[in-house]
């Protein structure tokens, strides 16, 4: 203990209470006094993260909104917590830079950058070292200047595809926690991102390029001419990306490219029955169909890598 009265009360004492019955009890009373002094010393060191313990740093975290990262020290979370003061904390909570450095810091100093509407580009390269651009981003056509994309750079935080029998269902080397992570930045009264702005997706470009979308990305598919005035349902994002959300979203289904077949404009939109068919041969030559009953209208559905909505 930092305080030790115990080590000084035979000093401060007349032998005849140092000793004994009497030396047993002083020493006992010194003991109280040393554990509420150490009580009292902790309680305020707590406060400050240099010094304060495991518990002491959850909590500073959760009231400063900044997340720990998936493997950091107890020594580096201290600094960052210190650093909530400075020039990238809570002064500069509304930018890009200062929740670029939050999404850096969580993933174990990774490459990341923003884009918003307007095609303002800001970069955060995994040394640290900061950039600034503009370009073309055009999500999906629709308005609203202040929504604005996550991108990170999976190459830098070990992020690769995940593969259950050849058909791709998530994001490798991540949990549901992350992601819950990622939207805590993002949601709440104090986020880490300008005030009024609308937060959309969080990208992870599993080789590292900078991804482009084609105003077509606000759906998981988009209508391809075959020919012959024919249209098929095809993927619209770029696959060597995945796509979490930042925010709740309700996915409803679109009855006319639903069906097997429709009219779109002058031309008909065809589903590939080799890929859905009406029915199913299952065991014992049963034949399955679908229940409408089970496929509602519109549903709640967790997104790539993620977790349901709770």
């Amino acid at each position: 203990m930092a305080s030790n009265l115990r080590a000084i009360v035979s000093s401060l004492l007349p032998w005849w209470l140092t000793s004994g019955q009497g030396g047993l009890l002083a020493e006992g009373l010194a003991g109280v006094v040393d554990v509420h002094v150490q009580k009292v010393r902790s309680g305020l060191e707590a406060r400050f993260p240099r010094r304060a313990g495991e518990s002491a740093l959850t909590l500073i975290g959760r009231y400063r909104l900044i997340p720990r990262g998936r493997a950091e020290t107890s020594a580096h979370y201290a600094e960052r917590l210190v650093a909530w003061r400075g020039r990238l904390g809570h002064l500069t909570r509304g930018s890009a830079w200062a929740l670029l450095s939050q999404v850096a810091h969580y993933w174990g100093e990774a490459g990341a950058w923003t884009w918003d509407a307007r095609g303002n580009r800001r970069a955060r390269a995994a040394d640290g070292t900061e950039t600034s651009s503009t370009g073309t981003w055009v999500w999906d056509g629709l308005s609203g200047w202040a929504r604005f994309w996550v991108v990170l750079d999976g190459t830098t935080c070990g992020l690769t595809q995940q593969d259950d029998l050849g058909a791709t269902v998530g994001i490798a080397g991540s949990v549901p926690d992350d992601w819950a992570a990622m939207r805590r930045l993002v949601q709440g009264p104090h986020r880490w991102c300008p005030a009024g702005t609308q937060p959309e997706w969080l990208v992870v470009s599993l080789d590292g390029s900078d991804v482009t979308p084609d105003a077509e990305w606000a759906t998981w598919g988009k209508l391809y001419g075959i020919g012959g005035g024919e249209y098929r349902l095809i993927p619209a994002r770029d696959t060597s990306a995945r796509y979490v959300s930042l925010i709740p979203r309700t996915y409803s289904g679109d009855p006319d490219r639903a069906c097997e077949e429709a009219q779109y404009g002058a031309g008909t939109l065809r589903g590939d029955p080799a890929s859905f068919p009406l029915t199913a041969l299952g065991p014992e030559g049963r034949v399955y169909a679908g229940d409408p009953a089970s496929f509602p209208l519109a549903a709640t559905l967790p997104d790539d890598g993620d977790s349901p909505w709770l």
